[in-house]
């Protein structure tokens, strides 16, 4: 017979249990969600020559420490970094400094954080052998806005892992803390650790961690001093030099004059550079990232008058600014989605005949859909295919040919209730998308050439100002009472005003002047380079011999034009991606995450890829070429 007492220790004990579990799972991240996946961490390495033996060592460290990578992302993602907002700049800056840190902890002894405009970027070095090839990894640290629930299911700022343990959640689980930067310093510690050179300790180590905001940085630890000799030795297979940015979210908008100065474009000098912030079509097809568009964006306004009036009064008398520019971005586009601006697509320069092929072989593969588009024609009523250029493939259009986007209209009263008035002011923000041939001054030009002519034909006068990224968010619109970006004087003359202080002349004008050359221009690889050659191979070894695809994608990474055009001499062929975010990991948009088996994945191809990159550097001297001249 049971005695009664016992049920409330029974509970004490059930209470106690249920808290310990709950706390574990929090403090431990994913950690336990990694374990019934742990075959994707197997490595794969073995036939990379007499690199074989370190390579498999380095991926076996990181398939038995597993866990203390998930780790290193959880403290990562903890910083909340959004670039895009003010009140975040502490933020941001507090994640570097825990970033630096970590670096100097796994043997960037020389790692440094650099002030810029905005938000800084860091650098690092690892190795300066002159018989070795120099890899510039290029990464950002910075991450988008995360609104709180009911947005997100989760915690933004704690990784959390899905029930199934196959998902890792979290504002820059993939972009790009956790499908990129993570799994390369992971993957460099793992060299390090298990080099022939290396105390047997540092081995057995599960490698060093990333502090969360709020913990205080103490010095190097042991572990670090011991890899930085392993770094001044020049111990792994290629030397590795890092750049880590702040800003990239905001589209870099200060990283190319700092890039330009000739010290900074000389300690960034390299024989290649490989972007970490990259993607994967798939989980089951891989492929190189051979380019990406470009962007630039503009704010237009129209102005009808001096001042909102009377819509009782005035009404049928005199043009509606409203209406105006609905008409104006009306005119952009015909019916299908077509850009009807005149000149628009004049400067589009298409890739040559193989490459064009082997997109059209990376569509067939993957299938010429985009759920997105799909979701959009059907809500329609339209067929998949039937929106936009018609005569180009849904994946040509999304990577191959420019588009123009209208982001956002606002003008006259947008508070509660109705205020009868004909507003004298609307504005648009405008923004386009680049490919090859194609230049932001010229595009803007196009744009604004062709708004004016229709805002004149309507009686409105229209004023422009080029979007910087950190400009932040413009005055509201109160009732049509703020201050006017321009005012229309009675002789027509223009005056500005308190908007417009922060802009130079040439920022805020009408199209007859001189429009500023801001702006990302389109980047585009090479497919038979050394580079792009090396990340197929490794692709091709990563995902169990499944031949790799060559794709693009219509999203912008400022850096890799800026790295190619200052820190390469324009040689675009020397520069690529190899990162592991996937479409499907919701980037930028709420419940972000990584799937665990790309997260694996990532961190095993970065040791790949600096063997292959440095067996092709031996082979290439042997036939008489010069290392850094593959």
């Amino acid at each position: 017979m049971l005695n009664v007492g016992v049920f409330p220790f029974l509970a004490v004990v059930a209470l106690v249990v249920t808290l310990w579990t709950y706390v574990a799972a929090s403090s431990a991240s994913a950690r336990v969600g990694l374990r019934p996946l742990s075959s994707h961490w197997t490595p794969y390495l073995t036939d990379a020559g007499d690199a074989t033996p370190h390579a498999i060592r380095a991926q076996t460290w990181l398939a038995e420490h597993r866990d203390a990578s998930v780790d290193v992302l959880a403290a990562f993602v903890k910083h909340a970094s959004v670039s895009a907002d003010a009140s975040k700049a502490n933020d941001v800056k507090l994640a570097a400094d825990a970033l630096v840190k970590y670096l100097r902890d796994i043997g960037f002894n020389d790692a440094a954080y650099h002030e810029l405009p905005l938000h800084g970027a860091i650098t690092a070095s690892c190795g300066n052998n002159k018989a070795k090839p120099t890899v510039l990894f290029y990464g950002h640290f910075d991450v988008q806005p995360a609104v709180q629930p009911p947005n997100w299911k989760t915690e933004p700022y704690t990784l959390t892992p899905s029930e199934d343990g196959t998902k890792l959640h979290g504002r820059g689980a993939s972009d790009n803390k956790g499908a990129g930067v993570v799994p390369l310093l992971r993957a460099v510690e793992a060299m390090l650790r298990t080099h022939d050179d290396a105390p047997t300790a540092l081995a057995k180590s599960r490698g060093a961690s990333m502090a969360p905001p709020g913990e205080k940085l103490a010095g190097v630890t042991a572990d670090g001093e011991q890899l930085a000799k392993l770094c001044a030795n020049s111990a792994l297979p290629s030397n590795v030099k890092l750049l880590l940015e702040g800003q990239e979210e905001v589209l870099s908008p200060h990283l190319g004059a700092w890039l330009a100065q000739p010290n900074i474009s000389e300690l960034l000098r390299s024989d290649y550079v490989v972007s970490t912030d990259g993607m994967q079509p798939s989980l089951d097809v891989p492929g190189i990232m051979l380019g990406n568009r470009g962007a630039a964006s503009i704010e237009l306004e129209v102005s009808t008058a001096n001042r909102d009036v009377h819509s009782g009064m005035y009404g049928g008398t005199i043009p509606n600014a409203l209406h105006v520019m609905s008409a104006v971005v009306a005119s952009f586009h015909d019916a299908q989605g077509a850009v009807v601006v005149p000149g628009f697509y004049d400067d589009v320069v298409m890739p040559d005949e193989a490459t064009r092929a082997a997109f059209n072989d990376a569509a067939a593969r993957l299938g010429d859909a985009d759920d997105s588009t799909d979701l959009t024609l059907a809500l329609r009523g339209l067929p998949g295919g039937t929106f936009g250029e018609t005569s180009f493939a849904n994946h040509e259009r999304r990577w191959l040919r420019p588009s123009l986007d209208v982001v956002g209209v606002w003008g006259g009263h947008t508070s509660g209730g109705v205020k009868t008035i004909i507003p004298c002011r609307a504005t648009a923000k405008v923004t386009a998308r680049l490919v090859e041939g194609m230049s932001a001054r010229d595009t803007m030009r196009r744009i604004v050439a062709h708004a004016e002519s229709m805002a004149t034909a309507r009686g409105a006068r229209l004023t422009w100002r080029y979007l910087r990224p950190d400009d932040g968010a413009p005055p509201k619109d109160e009732a049509g009472e703020r201050e006017a970006f321009v005012t229309l004087q009675g002789d027509g003359s223009r005056v500005r005003s308190a908007v417009s202080t922060m802009l130079s002349d040439a920022e805020a004008t009408s199209s007859k002047e001189e429009i500023p050359a801001m702006g990302t221009p389109a980047f585009a690889s090479s497919m038979d380079s050394t580079l792009s050659q090396a990340i197929a191979a490794t692709l091709k070894r990563a995902y169990g011999g499944v031949k790799p695809i060559w794709f693009q994608t219509g999203a912008t990474v400022p850096a890799m034009t800026l790295l190619s055009k200052n820190v390469m001499s324009g040689a675009n062929d020397r520069v690529n991606s190899l990162g592991c975010s996937l479409p499907e990991h919701r980037v930028h948009s709420p419940d972000e995450y990584v799937r665990v088996e790309a997260f694996a994945t990532c961190h095993l191809a970065y040791v790949d890829l600096l063997y292959d990159i440095s067996q092709r550097s031996r082979e290439g001297s042997r036939s008489g070429r010069d290392a850094s001249e593959l």
